[in-house]
């Protein structure tokens, strides 16, 4: 007797055997279009993490009254930068960062109203879900300047292993240069899942993308007019790498004489909690946030907690025994509100680590960030990453100390003596001491957000 195929195996018979997509596909592709943009920007003053030049990705209409569109952090960048976008078939028009999040790799776009097409279509988000190991999803956007291109897979799982430990879709889609910032799109409902993000280096077809109920959750609280900015934990988790589930705190940072550093979470007892005053320890496991669903990593710890961030009570487990905690949170300095001090060619900012300045120095708040190739700076050896100790013997841990420092020196018409922390490239010693002469010139503030630094 000759055997039938079901439907679905032999669907998924013929596209193995390279016969054309279903049709479902195509339409899904051919919507994309139409709501899909490409994304220049262009930085000439970098923050740690971006680099001086024009950058080119993806992304996608979300709100057509607003004019919103998102796509990745990493594709306008945290620096201040300058941002167009086109439609297809379209010229490149500006457009203002509305929000770029200083945690996930997530941004929003504003087309300003002069300049928005008459016609201008969004996609469809799923806001509802993660899509299931075994979705099959299709990634749109611009790979190797290939405009409007599609690329199709599965889900192949939900992984908080990479990206600062925060929850991202693992997709086999393909993803490259140029995806970065566009769709990753259901193929069976032809709802947006995800925002196209990254790519693993050597491996092959593992790819991620920011899941679209996180991203949706902060556009939630932007059309209602909430601060959506992620908490400052002031505390580092535990790497789960056996897959456990279970999110626990490894360090919780303390500044000098015990007392929290400035962003470490401020703890108040309730029912059966910890004392007045004390702080999360070394262990706990922390279980939900207002009681509203398990709490399994970073990423989902982050997303339940914004816009919560005054009134969030943390359910935890110390020692086997379950309790509750009320928590105040400072929201992460945003992306348009960080500052910096560029003079002689070096941009001076606050250090992305607060473990570092735990584990080395409390005073020590600042770090060079990039030096123009040529300037002053750069012929006083001065290096990007370079930590800040003190200017003319003066500790300078934050940026008003660093300006009025500075300021002195430039008054007095000679250079400022700085003195450094490095990483040291010399055997048997990790960190080496530099103090050099900088002369103080073109001093000024800049701050991140839209446009060139001012």
């Amino acid at each position: 007797m000759r055997k039938v195929l079901p439907a679905g195996l032999l669907v998924a018979v013929l596209g193995l055997a390279g016969f054309p997509a279903l049709a479902g596909d195509e339409e899904a592709f051919d919507v994309a279009k139409h709501y899909t943009v490409k994304v220049r920007a262009r930085v000439e003053l970098p923050f740690f993490g971006d680099h001086r030049g024009t950058y080119h990705g993806a992304g996608f209409v979300v709100d057509t009254q607003r004019g919103w569109i998102l796509t990745n952090a990493h594709v306008v960048a945290r620096s201040p930068s300058v941002v167009h976008v086109s439609f297809r078939g379209g010229d490149y028009i500006p457009v203002t960062k509305l929000y770029v999040d200083p945690v996930i790799d997530f941004a929003v776009l504003e087309i300003p109203a002069k300049h928005r097409p008459a016609r201008l279509p969004a996609a469809t988000l799923d806001c509802a879900q993660m899509p299931a190991i075994g979705h099959v999803v299709g990634a749109f956007g611009h790979p190797w300047n290939l405009s409007y291109t599609g690329t199709r897979g599965i889900i192949s799982g939900i992984t908080s292993k990479f990206a600062g430990m925060l929850e991202m879709l693992q997709t086999d889609a393909p993803i490259n240069p140029g995806n970065s910032g566009g769709p990753l799109i259901s193929l069976k409902s032809g709802k947006v899942v995800g925002i196209n993000t990254a790519v693993r280096r050597g491996s092959q077809n593992t790819n991620f993308a920011v899941p679209m109920v996180h991203a949706c959750h902060i556009l939630t609280l932007l059309r209602q007019g909430k601060d959506p900015s992620p908490p400052e934990l002031g505390m580092a988790f535990v790497l789960d790498i056996d897959e456990a589930n279970r999110l626990v705190v490894a360090r919780v940072y303390k500044g000098a004489n015990g007392a929290s550093v400035p962003h470490a979470p401020r703890l108040d007892p309730i029912a059966d909690g910890p004392t007045a005053g004390d702080a999360l320890h070394e262990g706990d496991v922390i279980r939900s946030v207002n009681r509203d669903g398990a709490v399994e990593n970073k990423g989902q710890l982050i997303h339940r907690l914004r816009g919560h961030l005054k009134d969030a009570t943390l359910h935890i487990q110390r020692d086997k025994r379950d309790m509750d905690v009320r928590v105040t949170l400072r929201p992460v300095v945003s992306t348009p509100a960080r500052g910096g001090i560029h003079v002689s060619g070096a941009l001076f900012a606050d250090m992305p680590w607060v473990e570092m300045r735990e584990v080395l120095d409390k005073r020590m708040g600042l770090m060079v960030h990039y030096i123009e190739p040529g300037s002053a700076a750069d012929a006083q050896q001065i290096r990007p990453m370079d930590m800040l100790l003190s200017v003319d013997g003066q500790p300078a841990p934050d940026i008003d100390t660093l300006h009025r420092l500075l300021t002195e020196a430039e008054k007095a018409n000679r250079p400022a003596r700085i003195k450094l922390l490095r990483l040291s490239d010399i055997e048997n010693n990790f960190f080496v001491y530099v103090e050099r002469p900088m002369p103080v010139t073109g001093l000024r503030r800049i701050t991140g957000g839209n446009g060139p630094s001012s």
